[in-house]
């Protein structure tokens, strides 16, 4: 064991130099001897002045000459920085001079007592050692061997201070950096002799007893280097010492057997000093574990335990079971991991292992760890040992404990002759498969889990009824609705009592049968969900279907009532019942509250899709009572507000008829003729157009008609040829049947401008679409908006364009365009496709204040059944953490973290413990990021986001071991290739470095 302390042995070496003439005398022989005496008594600003009053006078060449080698050493000697250009010149002007060779060795003395050492030997190496006197000659071999030893050129030092044994000011010294040389190169023995040499020099006795006690201990003799250590920490001899002689007293202790002596010593060493020696740590480690003392235990072997050595792998059994002792399982798995891999002593890796079944039994995570084939391993190479029955137990339930559910399923369908402990564990790995293939939305494949998971007998009947249970809400979303009911009838009729998920089937049921139109089926369904009082959302969304059932069988008292209920239970969502009430008032021929439903809805949800839709409402119940001014009026706000919107058009349009109808030929005739002319590729525009050519027609004025319609660029035309219409229908027809365009794109080119060209650059666009051309279903698609803005294919077409623009990285392009789409959608479902495309757009444009607006649009509806919820909450609570509204934001994620199956809670649970983590709030982010784990969510990478913010959590509390072994761990075993995560890892650990 070797160390690097060194100290420089400071000897006197002054020059010696002859008196002459009369010490009082007034000439410059005077001023020389005065000079002299100065320098000899090391006074050397007075030499100094001695000398330059000299030069004032006439000295001789010879008088001359002494006066300035005198100054130039003086110099040298007070540490003026001239003193190097005083020596040099004197030697370039007297190199015949006797002194040339002292003057050239304190050349080497400037640099050597600047410690530039290079410079030093060059220097030395030019003077003639064998011209010099004993003393002078000395001083040269001691400083130009130091300078090779701090060069690192150890044979050339080691020639010098040998040269240095017939030196009785060096001897001492040369015997020291010869014993240092010695212990540098492990040649102990010598090394001993020397430093023991030294010893007897006053000056050098306690640094050399501090080699001595190394070298005992390096070599095992324990006592003396205790005694040794001992003694210098006594005398306080070198401050610098204290720190290597409580290490070697501590650990000197413990290697005789006195543990508990030792401990005091080793934490006055780890007190002391940033470098502490990975031994010292272990053996702290070891006394602090022995004496119960778990906390400080991990302390010292968490840093142990990074050696890659037998004493690391030791390190990491200790700690690993002193993790355990204070119940912290994740960190004792790991460790037990470690150690077990390390695999330098076979006894160890053995305990290490079977502590790993203890820990992971007590719910030890490793990040993406697969025990299974530890467990293995483990009994591959130690098939005779007295842990292998505990540890095939655990390989058992490991592949389950794990989640490695596809594992799971591999090896018992291996099997011949599953056990009935291996059909339950496969009956719970396909259900746990299926919720996972759902939440990934593969409802086809969770389809397939869930079947086979209530098809298996004998096993637990709760999984296999819960298993039907989400047969029938694969089979609602994949829209096969006969099949949905049978599956959900099925559960319903095995389903116990007091079973929560009797409820959230019974409103599945609701909805499928609603969608078969079985509304008086349906209807019960949902009066059931509403006796079993659910929470207010799902409640206020069954009070509406009812309602709808109620109304489609012409009860509309009964669905006014149900859609008050709906309202009164969710007013801040509440626009549709409030809409179909007035539409109920409406149908019951009570056209005033109609009137004044409507007006209380566009007050209270002024963003509403249904807005323009009861605004047309509006309008037809003033004319129901008689009042066409307000109705006029109506329609007239609602082209003023909405004047994209398919409302308007159909506002307009209506305002024409009613004014045919009451003999307003004219009035009528502009409405119509403003329909066209604003409007031209709407199909209100060529409803108007057949109409408007009846009133001319009726007239006599056709030739005034045509003339209109030339006028209007793409006016409608009334009907499209015979070729052309047979051309596009067979075009049609071979897209839909063999998914071909050729005949799409002939009828483009042969029918410029033709009726069915919005139709046929619709499908186009969506045939590119599918293919992955974005750029040419980009090209489709703005076709088709940009010449047909209102053709009813318009809508279809902005959510094609909106897509491939973001696709080409047009971000900006794209928000415009589902801007439009929301600006002229026609139902609340496109207003919803709008507005989830501003709400994704805006968030990654950093638009947050748009992104917000738009998600609490959507929030604020019950127009449309919402889908994507939990996307809308994510990003919404994202949007007002980019605003600095990291309580709301917070608040909100840690709603959608409740259930981290769903991605985007898994999602919300990251973002909730990062912004926690940023808050300076590290205790909350590792709680958040351990729920987060433990609830072992299906979505790998998120995982991996959790493991790393709870590595983050532990360092910022201190732990920095634990912090970096799930890196590590998490580095070693993360099945997925994203690059973001591994340099998410690489970046942390080499901050640690």
């Amino acid at each position: 064991m070797k160390h690097s302390l060194l100290f420089a042995v400071a000897v006197a070496g002054a020059l010696t130099v002859q008196a002459s003439g009369q010490i009082n005398g007034a000439g410059a022989a005077g001023y020389l001897e005065r000079g002299f005496r100065m320098f000899d008594d090391l006074n050397y600003t007075g030499c100094i002045d001695q000398m330059r009053a000299m030069e004032r006078l006439t000295p001789s060449p010879g008088q001359m000459e002494e006066a300035r080698r005198l100054t130039a050493l003086s110099a040298l000697y007070l540490g003026h920085d001239d003193a190097l250009r005083l020596l040099q010149r004197w030697i370039a002007d007297y190199p015949a001079s006797a002194r040339r060779e002292e003057m050239l060795a304190a050349v080497g003395d400037w640099y050597f007592h600047r410690s530039d050492y290079p410079a030093a030997v060059e220097a030395y190496g030019r003077v003639d050692r064998d011209a010099l006197d004993s003393y002078v000659a000395a001083d040269v071999d001691y400083r130009q061997a130091y300078s090779r030893l701090m060069l690192g050129d150890t044979e050339e030092a080691m020639q010098g201070f040998s040269r240095l044994a017939r030196s009785d000011r060096y001897r001492a010294a040369g015997a020291f950096y010869r014993g240092y040389l010695e212990y540098a190169a492990g040649n102990y023995a010598a090394a001993r002799t020397l430093f023991k040499e030294a010893a007897g020099n006053a000056e050098l006795n306690d640094v050399a007893q501090y080699y001595l006690a190394q070298i005992d201990f390096v070599q095992g003799d324990f006592s003396g280097a205790l005694s040794l250590s001992r003694q210098l920490l006594k005398n306080d001899a070198v401050e610098q010492f204290a720190p290597e002689m409580n290490r070697i007293a501590g650990e000197s202790l413990f290697n005789l057997g006195r543990e508990e002596e030792a401990l005091p010593y080793l934490r006055r060493y780890a007190s002391t000093t940033d470098r502490i020696r990975p031994s010292a740590f272990y053996i702290l480690g070891v006394g602090e574990y022995r004496l119960g003392n778990y906390q400080a235990a991990i302390r010292s072997l968490g840093h142990a335990a990074a050696s890659d050595n037998a004493m690391g792998q030791s390190a990491n059994l200790i700690l690993g079971q002193s993790y355990l002792a204070e119940g912290k399982a994740d960190g004792a798995l790991m460790a037990f991991e470690k150690a077990y891999r390390m695999g330098f002593d076979r006894n160890v890796s053995e305990s290490a292992m079977y502590n790993y079944a203890v820990a992971k039994s007590e719910g030890g995570r490793v990040p993406f760890g697969n025990s299974v084939a530890l467990f293995e391993n483990f009994l591959r190479e130690y098939p005779q040992s007295e842990y292998a029955d505990r540890v095939r137990s655990y390989m058992i339930s490991g592949y389950m404990t794990d989640n490695d559910y596809q594992s799971a399923l591999k090896l018992i369908d291996a099997m011949n002759r599953p056990t009935p402990e291996a059909n339950a564990a496969r009956q719970r790995a396909l259900f746990a498969l299926g919720t996972r293939e759902y939440s990934s939305g593969r409802l086809t494949e969770a389809l397939d889990r869930f079947r086979r998971a209530a098809s298996i007998s004998g096993a637990d009947r709760s999984i296999a009824r819960q298993s039907l249970l989400w047969e029938g809400i694969c089979q609602y979303d994949l829209e096969r609705y006969d099949a949905a009911v049978r599956s959900l009838e099925a559960y319903l009729k095995e389903s116990r009592r007091g079973d929560p998920n009797t409820v959230i089937a019974r409103y599945n049921l609701g909805y499928a049968r609603f969608s078969q139109a079985d509304y008086k089926a349906a209807l019960t369904d949902f009066r059931d969900v509403i006796a079993a009082r659910p929470d207010n959302r799902m409640l206020a969304d069954a009070y509406n279907r009812a309602a709808d059932c109620l109304y489609y069988g012409s009860d509309f008292a009964g669905a006014a009532d149900a859609y008050d209920k709906a309202f009164a239970l969710n007013p801040e969502a509440g626009d549709y019942a409030l809409y179909q009430k007035a539409v109920m008032s409406g149908l019951q021929r009570n056209h005033k509250q109609k009137i004044e439903l409507i007006s209380d809805l566009c007050r209270r949800y002024p963003t509403s899709s249904l807005i323009p839709a009861a605004m047309l409402e509006q309008a037809d119940a003033y004319t129901a009572v008689g009042d066409n001014n307000a109705a006029l009026k109506a329609y007239d706000n609602l082209l003023r507000d909405y004047p994209a919107s398919t409302y308007a058009r159909q506002g307009m349009l209506r305002k024409a008829i009613a004014s045919l109808s009451a003999g307003r030929r004219k009035e009528a005739k502009e409405a119509y003729r403003q329909i066209i002319s604003s409007y031209p590729t709407s199909e209100e525009a060529r409803m108007a157009a057949d109409d408007l050519k009846r009133i001319y027609a009726d007239e006599g004025k056709l030739q005034e008609y045509s003339e209109f319609i030339a006028s209007v660029p793409d006016a409608p035309q009334t009907e499209a040829s015979e070729l052309e219409a047979l051309a596009f229908r067979a075009a049609e027809s071979d897209y839909v049947a063999n998914d071909r365009t050729e005949r799409l794109a002939d009828y483009l080119r042969t029918y410029p401008g033709g009726v069915h060209e919005p139709q046929a650059l619709l499908l186009m666009a969506k045939a590119a679409e599918a293919a992955g051309r974005d750029a040419e279903a980009l090209e489709y698609a703005t076709r088709l908006t940009d010449r047909y803005p209102h053709a009813d294919v318009s809508e279809d077409a902005l959510i094609i364009r909106a897509e491939a623009e973001l696709a080409q990285g047009r971000g900006a392009a794209s928000l415009e365009s589902y801007r439009r789409l929301e600006q002229s959608a026609s139902s609340p479902r496109r207003l919803q496709q709008a507005r989830l495309g501003v709400m994704r757009t805006a968030l990654m444009l950093d638009e947050n204040a748009t992104a917000l607006e738009a998600a609490d649009r959507l929030l604020s509806s019950s127009a449309e059944n919402l889908t994507g919820l939990q996307e809308i909450s994510y990003d919404r609570a994202l949007a007002l953490s980019r605003l600095g509204r990291n309580d709301e934001a917070e608040a909100a994620w840690a709603l959608l973290a409740a259930s981290p199956e769903d991605e985007y809670g898994a999602r919300a649970a990251v973002s909730l413990a990062e912004s926690q983590l940023r808050s300076g709030n590290a205790e909350k982010a590792r709680a958040t990021a351990d729920a987060l784990i433990n609830a072992n969510p299906p979505h790998a990478y998120w995982l991996a986001r959790g493991f790393i913010v709870l590595s983050d959590a532990l360092r910022a509390q201190g732990n920095g071991f634990e912090a970096d072994e799930y890196l590590r761990s998490l580095k070693s075993n993360y099945p997925g290739t994203e690059a973001e995560i591994f340099d998410m890892i690489d970046s942390r650990l080499k901050q640690q470095q």
